[in-house]
Order: C-alpha cells, then structure tokens, then sequence
C-alpha cells in the first residue's frame, strides 16, 4: 500500500485530502510544519509527498531542496500546493469554501 507524506498547516484541507486519499486506499501523515516532516520523512517511507509552499516555519520548496542537496531520501514524486491553499469556489463572497472537486483534479 502506498504512503503519502502531507505537509500542509491548514487542518481543514489536510483533512479534505487526507479524506480523499483515504477513499482511494492510501495511507497519509499529515505534518503540519517543516520540523514536524523533517522528522517524519527520517523515520518513515513515503512514496508521495505533497508540500505546501507557505508553511509558518518557512517555504516548502526550500525545504524539499534543503533536504535533497543534505542527501535525504525524498520521494521521486512531490505534489506542491501553492495555489490550492487560495482556490476558492468562484462565486463565493465569504471566501471560506474549498472546492473538493479542485482537490481531486490537481492531485
């Protein structure tokens, strides 16, 4: 069975995705910052990671190169999210809706 690392510090998406991939029979650890995946991504084996860009203790994108030049085994495949995290429901005035749909399309 397939392992996914999620490192995405908004709870109410990582839950979305981790629901989703859950439906599709793979298992995800959500890490909510850097220092949490850094530690995960040591001590685990994943064959995805999806990494958000704007994450409270720095840039995923950074830390994904971090890792990799410092010789740490990353997955072959990284899903970044940079645009999901503001992909609103077009239409929405309370800007507090995610579309699911949105979800399953861009992973």
């Amino acid at each position: 069975m397939s392992r996914i690392a999620l490192i995405e510090d908004h709870s109410r998406l990582a839950g979305m995705i981790r629901q989703s991939l859950s439906a599709a029979g793979i298992e995800t650890d959500i890490f909510t910052n850097l220092s949490e995946a850094a530690y995960g991504l040591s001590h685990g084996e994943y064959s995805v990671m999806i990494l958000d860009r704007g994450l409270p203790d720095g840039d995923g994108l950074l830390f994904l190169r971090t890792l990799r030049a410092g010789g740490t085994m990353t997955p072959d495949r990284v899903v970044r999210i940079q645009s999901l995290s503001t992909g609103y429901i077009p239409g929405e005035r309370e800007h507090k809706k995610r579309s699911p749909a949105g979800l399953r399309i861009a992973l």
